[in-house]
C-alpha cells in the first residue's frame, strides 16, 4: 500500500538479502511509527476476518483493544461505508491529523516500561500511586493481573525500571515511546474524536462491545 509517497511493503516485509544492515534497521524503526504500525495491524486484522467471515464464521460479539478498536468498528459494519476505499482514506485522514499534531508539538513523548511476574501487593503499589492525576509516570495498560505497561520520562522509567528489576519484575522497555492510554494522549484523542463524528455508524452485522465502557455501543 502507498500513502503519502512512503510504500508501506518494504517495512512490512522487508528483502531477506540484498539490503545493508542500516537499512534493514530502519526498515524495521519503520514498524514502530504510528502510522506504519496502526496501519499493518489493521490491514492484518481485516485480512483475518475476511478469511473467517468467507469460512462462514458469524461471531456473535466483537471488542478490540486500542488499534483493534477501530478494526472491530469496522468489520462489526457499526462503521458504515460504501466502498472498501473509503476505509483507506479514513487510516490516511487518522494519520494526517497525528502528523499535524506532531508537528504541532502536542505529541508527548516519553518511555513506555512493560512489567511482569509482579508480586500482588506490589502491583496494587503501583497502581494505586501511578493512576494518581499528579503522578509523574501514568498506568497506560492494566493487561492482566500480573502485568502493567507505565509512561513517563526516560528518565523515570529507567530509574523505576532499575527498582522493580530489582525486586524480581521482568520489565522491558518498548521500542515507542507515545503516551498511549494515557491522559497526556488527549490531543490525539480529541482531534479523532471529533473526526469520527463527521463518519456514518449505525446498527452492525454483530454486537459491538467498546473497550473504554465495556459496555455495548
Amino acid at each position: 500500500v502507498k500513502r503519502d509517497g512512503r510504500r508501506r511493503s518494504p517495512s512490512v516485509c522487508p528483502a531477506p538479502t540484498s539490503i545493508s544492515t542500516a537499512t534493514r534497521e530502519r526498515l524495521e524503526g519503520d514498524l514502530f511509527e504510528m502510522d506504519v504500525a496502526a496501519e499493518t495491524v489493521f490491514a492484518a486484522s481485516i485480512g483475518l476476518y475476511t478469511l473467517l467471515d468467507d469460512l462462514g464464521f458469524k461471531p456473535d460479539a466483537m471488542l478490540g483493544h486500542s488499534t483493534g478498536e477501530n478494526t472491530a468498528l469496522t468489520a462489526s459494519g457499526v462503521r458504515r461505508y460504501d466502498r472498501r476505499d473509503e476505509i483507506a482514506d479514513t487510516v490516511r485522514d487518522l494519520n494526517r491529523i497525528y502528523r499535524e499534531l506532531d508537528r504541532e508539538g502536542r505529541i508527548v513523548e516519553g518511555s513506555l516500561l512493560t512489567i511482569g511476574a509482579l508480586k500482588a501487593d506490589v502491583r496494587a503499589q503501583l497502581l494505586s500511586r501511578h493512576s494518581a492525576p499528579d503522578s509523574a509516570v501514568k498506568v497506560a495498560m492494566d493487561n492482566c493481573p500480573n502485568q502493567l505497561v507505565l509512561f513517563g520520562s526516560r528518565f523515570d522509567i529507567a530509574e523505576l525500571k532499575e527498582q522493580l528489576s530489582a525486586d524480581g519484575a521482568i520489565c522491558a522497555e518498548l521500542p515507542f515511546g507515545r503516551a498511549y492510554h494515557t491522559s497526556l494522549f488527549h490531543p490525539v484523542a480529541d482531534a479523532y474524536r471529533a473526526y469520527y463524528q463527521t463518519l456514518e455508524f449505525g446498527p452492525g452485522r454483530s454486537l459491538l462491545y467498546s473497550a473504554r465502557s465495556v459496555g455495548p455501543f
